[in-house]
């Protein structure tokens, strides 16, 4: 369905003047001016016209839009399913939500869109103005009139509605709306494993140019959001004979906090009949409030800032992250600094679970340490493989963007060997690396070990974290008493745990020394 959509091919010219014909045009191209057009009532905020860009944008592809409780998503969600719709009356989509009762209701909102008045004027012929000559309509599915559709043979509905409650087995769509099949009659370690399931056999109905569009709030760390979030296809590519492995994630994400530093995504705005939408300050307090009343607190951070981890058992909490800005790293004469002090680095690998199955990660660090201890992390490449040479290549591609000083490589059990390969290789290729490998004491359990190195250097404020990508992950483990995966946090834990600082000191310029508590970006 993307690209530009010729409204005079779709809909005839009967009554509209050009001035209007150029609204329906840019109204069919645009997702912001459908929405302004068929629902002038609806007060948009800055955030929802940045997610109507970022939808059109991602048009054919899966998406996921994890944004606060509140905040109209499910809205978006309707009226994103009318807009595809009018921009092609041919196409076939599947809405769901955890009951039929929720998904009926988008469905009528829907109806209530495509036969509006505005509707009928701008996209005649979409649906039958007498009521008597439709396609017969029910709460679960709608069929339009355009004769595009007959065109194409199409059989199944324009839009149908169901529940987790019902099978969508043998149904076909363009695209697939998934709206809040997390909630919380449903977050049971019985349920998620039904929902999870569930998504699955969806995702079987889809054709070669479908896409979906999963839209909802966290409730925990092991839900199928995160699962959304890992989902990583493994494509092979042929090039000059060679082949290889490209990865591809699943799902474009779109996560959103209610505030960040005071910042609302939404902040309060009032619409002209005086009713009052977003968020402020007083507004979160008191919707905290409740959730602390009840017991709930642990769920007030999931659905408002997509944090489904119990803060009270975290070892970590993110208040403690501090960040620095890449433009201070600098390499020069054989030495690294971080701005103007000497630094060291160092790598560790922390392997997958098991080679043989490609579905875990394996997971490098870079790290660095200044001449006052400071920790930094530079660099995180995370993936998955069954190949011992992949990991190798890896290795090497960060040790010649990076040279570090040691690397360590944890070396229990089978990964003995497996380590001792990836040396020898590292050897044979040129790369003089001492390699240090690691074996974790059986006394103390893999989250205690790692807990102990992290959490002391986190309380003290010695460790800067780079902004976005792989460090995301990490953050997301570091925060978990019962993360989906620790990995990353494993890998970063033998870095901190391998480092030496630098015992020599570079003299710096005094506007340096005024500088320094600015640190990075202005993050002290």
């Amino acid at each position: 369905m993307g690209g530009y959509i010729d409204a005079d091919k779709l809909y005839s010219k009967v009554e509209l003047n050009s001035k209007q014909l150029e609204i329906r045009r840019i109204a069919l191209n645009n997702f912001e001016a459908f929405i302004r057009l068929a629902a002038p009532y609806q007060l948009l905020s800055h955030c929802h016209i940045a997610l109507t860009k970022w939808i059109q944008g991602h048009d054919e592809i899966n998406k996921l839009i994890l944004w606060p409780r509140d905040h109209g998503k499910s809205r978006m969600a309707a009226f994103y399913s009318a807009w595809c719709i009018v921009r092609d009356p041919a196409t076939t989509i599947i809405y769901t939500s955890a009951t039929a009762e929720k998904a009926e209701e988008q469905l009528r909102f829907i109806k209530s869109i495509l036969t509006s008045k505005i509707a009928f004027r701008y996209f005649p012929g979409l649906i039958n103005v007498e009521e008597g000559k439709r396609v017969a309509w029910n709460k679960t599915f709608i069929i339009v009139d355009h004769p595009l559709r007959d065109h194409e043979g199409v059989i199944d509905s324009t839009i149908m509605t169901c529940g987790m409650e019902k099978t969508i087995t043998g149904k076909h769509c363009r695209k697939l709306i998934l709206d809040d099949l997390v909630v919380k009659e449903n977050n049971t370690e019985v349920g998620r494993k039904e929902v999870n399931r569930w998504v699955a056999d969806a995702a079987s109905i889809m054709s070669a140019d479908s896409a979906m569009l999963a839209i909802g709030t966290r409730y925990h760390p092991r839900d199928a959001y995160q699962i959304m979030i890992d989902m990583v296809a493994e494509i092979p590519e042929e090039k000059d004979d060679v082949l290889s492995i490209r990865k591809e994630e699943m799902f474009k994400v779109n996560i959103a906090d209610v505030e960040v530093d005071g910042e609302f995504l939404w902040p309060q705005q009032q619409r002209k009949d005086g009713k009052r939408f977003g968020f402020n300050p007083e507004i979160l307090a008191r919707k905290r409030a409740v959730y602390e009343a009840s017991g709930e607190i642990v769920q007030f951070y999931a659905q408002y800032y997509n944090d489904p981890n119990d803060k009270s058992t975290a070892p970590i909490s993110r208040e403690l992250f501090k960040y620095y800005d890449k433009e201070h790293l600098e390499y020069g004469i054989g030495l690294w600094t971080i701005e103007g002090r000497p630094a060291y680095l160092f790598a560790a690998v922390d392997l997958a679970t098991s080679l043989s199955d490609s579905s875990d990660y394996s997971v490098i660090v870079i790290g660095a340490i200044d001449d006052e201890k400071n920790r930094y992390v530079l660099d995180i490449a995370r993936f998955r493989t069954n190949k011992i040479s992949t990991v190798f290549n890896e290795i090497r591609d960060l040790y010649e963007r990076f040279r570090f000083k040691k690397l360590r490589i944890e070396a229990v059990s089978g990964f003995k060997l497996v380590a001792e390969d990836l040396a020898e290789r590292l050897y044979s290729e040129g790369v003089r690396i001492p390699v240090d490998f690691y074996i974790p004491s059986n006394r103390e359990t893999k989250a205690v070990r790692i807990n102990g190195i992290l959490e002391p250097l986190y309380q003290s404020g010695a460790i800067y974290h780079y902004r976005g990508g792989n460090c995301q992950i990490l953050e997301d483990e570091l925060v978990s008493a019962n993360p989906l995966n620790d990995d990353t946090k494993d890998a970063w834990a033998m870095t901190c745990d391998l480092m030496t600082a630098p015992i020599t000191r570079i003299q710096r310029p005094k506007t340096n020394v005024l500088q320094f508590h600015r640190r990075f970006g202005g993050v002290a």
